[in-house]
């Protein structure tokens, strides 16, 4: 098994894990409430005359079902990565991909999975390192109380990536320093819309 196989297999593990939490269950701390809610607020702001959108990486569909309650939206679509291999997605107006790329171990990947979304808009949220290079994670962590591997890249590399067949319509930090992460990622946020 190669190096990129493997810490597919750790990510896939951990998610397969950690997706037994509910939006407001208890497994949840006040932190990710309050991160669910910056998101939720982001994406509903961007959203307004959507009427379909696909969650792709939706881990326990928290995001989507509060969104049912707070949108106009009436066709909703969710997709766990860690769980299904990539199914025919289908054209939305809108998708939503929160926290996936670290857990796309090579920008082939990351280009395959945005060629298939056929979203008139995306929405990406991804941890980027401060590092000057990219991050590659795999090791155990006592936080988490698990295996965990990642690749947390730089916003440059993350944004030349998108730009290669996408329009950044928007981009910046989404969450303020005191919910990010204490591990030295940050959130950043990409709106984006398919180069014609």
């Amino acid at each position: 098994m190669d190096s990129m196989e493997a810490l597919r297999g750790v990510a896939r593990k951990f998610w397969t894990r950690s997706r037994q939490n509910a939006f407001l269950g208890s497994g949840y701390n006040h932190q990710t409430k309050a991160r669910r809610l910056r998101d939720l607020n982001f994406i509903a702001e961007r959203i307004a005359d959507a009427k379909s959108i696909i969650d792709i990486g939706c881990g326990d569909g928290g995001t989507m079902m509060a969104m049912r309650e707070v949108s106009g939206i009436s066709d909703f679509h969710m997709w766990d990565q860690s769980r299904d291999p990539l199914p025919a997605i289908p054209e939305t107006d809108v998708a939503v991909l929160l926290g996936v790329t670290p857990y796309l171990f090579s920008d082939a990947d990351v280009h395959r999975l945005l060629a298939a979304v056929p979203a008139k808009k995306v929405i990406l949220r991804s941890p980027c390192t401060m590092l000057p290079e990219d991050e590659v994670v795999s090791t155990y962590s006592e936080a988490l109380g698990a295996e965990y591997a990642a690749i947390y890249r730089t916003v440059p590399n993350l944004t030349a990536m998108l730009s290669r067949r996408h329009n950044i319509l928007e981009s910046g930090r989404i969450w303020p320093d005191e919910i990010e992460s204490k591990f030295g990622t940050r959130q950043f946020v990409f709106v984006l819309s398919r180069v014609s």
